[in-house]
Parts: structure tokens; C-alpha cells; sequence
């Protein structure tokens, strides 16, 4: 249902049509929605799909612990994306799910990243090691 719903909202629209309602469907999940369909979204082909999914878990709290570990192994697949775009969010979203749920120290992460081929990421994970947070902005 998650996928339909996704899709449903990119339909052609305005695009602040489809900004409020991609809102509200974020809201859904703030409010306690099964992030099962996170989970669901993250384990897609398409892209968009895909960075919606990555986008939802930098947005809510996910309380359900059994859910955690299958999105974590997921993010980690995601890293090998082609699409550097994935990548970068996937970076970002699993370095702060790490580091809220103290699941992991993320300097494994960061260097990692540090030896990514697009430059960007590699800047992003460099910043992280040296500094530990991204202020100044991605």
C-alpha cells in the first residue's frame, strides 16, 4: 500500500500539491505508523521510492526494535548504490541512527565514505571524522 501511496502523490500535480501530501504521509509516520513500510520503500528498485524511504528515517523515530536491524543491514547495502544521491542520504540517515541508538561507533562509516568516488560524500565522511557532526551543512 506504502508503494501506491508514494506513487498516488507523484502523480502529475503541482508540485506543492505533492510537497503537502508527501507532508502529511511523513506525518503518518510520525504519529506511529508501522515503519515496516519504511522498510518496505528502502528495499525497492526504483530511486524515488527508495530516497523517500531514506528520507522517512531521518525524519521519525522508530520505535519498533525489531524493525531496526533490517533497515540498518539495508542502509549498509544502499552505501554501494550507483546513484550517489543514495548514497549521500543513506550515509547522513545511518551515521545518525547509529550514533542516536548507540548501535555502533560510525568511524568504521566514515572511512568508509572517505574512499567513496564521488568527491562530495567523501568531503561529508572527511568532515565527520575530523568534526563528528556536519555543521556548516551538507
Amino acid at each position: 500500500m506504502i508503494i501506491e501511496e508514494v506513487l498516488n502523490v507523484m502523480k502529475d500535480r503541482p508540485i506543492s500539491l505533492q510537497a503537502k501530501m508527501l507532508s502529511e504521509l511523513t506525518d503518518q509516520f510520525r504519529s506511529g505508523r508501522n515503519p515496516s513500510d519504511i522498510l518496505k520503500l528502502i528495499n525497492l528498485e526504483d530511486e524515488y521510492l527508495i530516497e523517500f524511504g531514506i528520507y522517512l528515517i531521518g525524519e521519525v523515530i522508530i520505535d519498533n526494535q525489531s524493525i531496526i536491524p533490517p533497515i540498518i543491514d539495508r542502509l549498509y547495502v544502499l552505501l554501494e548504490h550507483k546513484n550517489s544521491r543514495i548514497r549521500l542520504k543513506t550515509f547522513i540517515n545511518l551515521s545518525q541512527l547509529l550514533e542516536e541508538r548507540d548501535l555502533k561507533e560510525p568511524k568504521e562509516l566514515y572511512l568508509k565514505m572517505c574512499k567513496d568516488d564521488d568527491e562530495f560524500i567523501r568531503l561529508t565522511a572527511k568532515r565527520l571524522l575530523d568534526t563528528g557532526n556536519l555543521k556548516g551543512g551538507v
